[in-house]
């Protein structure tokens, strides 16, 4: 059968439904395999979607740029060690102000248009933090003589919600659009599969924290919070927690002697632990998330 809409922007009817609408909120990755409705999705995205979101990509992209030379340039400093603010300081905030603020009002638009449909879309949200963590931060270096702690965190906060965003527009290239899709799609399947794995890091990390597991290399981080980081890396095959000289059975040498910081017992134990915790979430885990994954890429190819 071969579909032709000649006569698209033609279709009238009191009844009609906004097929656009209907498109975005449904989840059916084989309904798009259909080729009438990749019909519709090509001509209406050629003739409604495709300039206006080009034009928001180049408009996002100039704004990354100065941004990113904008943050290179927050380690430079006087002979006082307070950040240069000069003529080139203050033009690349303003423009960067600017593009944002365009940006903040087409999302106010949008939230007049779509009402509390707006706040439904996960998306959204990115958006707008992104904005305010942006502005608080910009705020802060326009005040602020130096770059503090909190402004670092504020730079690198944003700089990872304007990955987000980025990720949403460069849809606009068909060769992207299908990895981008396949990654949200990988992301809403392993949903249940992180819950379980974190109950198992968790459970392995409060283990290794009773048995107290050297976490010397952590510095001032909280004890379970070290023990949670170094079974994650030892999830990805990273197995640093072992010492590489002394394993488990860690030791120090007093006048010729050795002593012992645990008992024996608890050496061996340990080991066993050791072995249970690569065997599932190194051996079992990150096999079974590739199978997720290749699981959702067959859905989306």
């Amino acid at each position: 059968m071969q579909y032709n809409y000649i006569l698209m922007s033609e279709i009238q009817g009191d009844e009609k439904l906004s097929v656009s609408k209907i498109l975005k909120d449904c989840e059916d990755i084989e309904l798009f395999e259909q080729s009438s409705i990749q019909h519709i999705i090509d001509y209406k995205w050629n003739t409604f979607a495709r300039d206006f979101f080009l034009l928001k990509f180049i408009l996002y992209a100039v704004f990354l740029f100065l941004y990113y030379i904008d943050l290179e340039t927050i380690h430079t400093t006087d002979d006082e060690g307070k950040r240069i603010k000069n003529f080139t300081f203050s033009l690349i905030k303003s423009i960067c102000f600017l593009i944002q603020f365009i940006f903040l009002i087409y999302e106010i638009v949008q939230v007049k248009i779509d009402g509390k449909d707006y706040f439904v879309d996960m998306w959204n949200y990115f958006e707008l933090i992104g904005m305010i963590l942006y502005y608080w931060a910009g705020i802060l270096d326009f005040t602020s003589p130096n770059v503090t702690p909190t402004m670092k965190i504020l730079f690198c906060l944003s700089i990872l919600f304007t990955l987000v965003k980025v990720v949403y527009l460069i849809r606009v290239f068909r060769q992207l659009n299908f990895l981008v899709t396949m990654f949200i799609t990988v992301v809403k399947e392993i949903y249940y599969f992180m819950i379980l794995f974190t109950i198992f890091c968790l459970t392995f990390a409060e283990t290794f924290h009773i048995l107290e597991v050297d976490i010397e290399s952590y510095g001032r981080l909280p004890g379970i919070v070290a023990h949670l980081i170094s079974v994650l890396r030892c999830a990805m095959g990273d197995f640093s927690m072992i010492n590489t000289s002394q394993g488990f059975d860690l030791h120090t040498e007093i006048d010729g002697d050795l002593d012992y910081r645990h008992h024996y017992s608890l050496v061996i134990f340990t080991f066993i632990i050791f072995i249970i915790c690569v065997f599932f979430l190194f051996m079992i885990f990150m096999n079974f998330i590739i199978a997720v994954i290749g699981e959702s890429y067959s859905k989306v190819i």
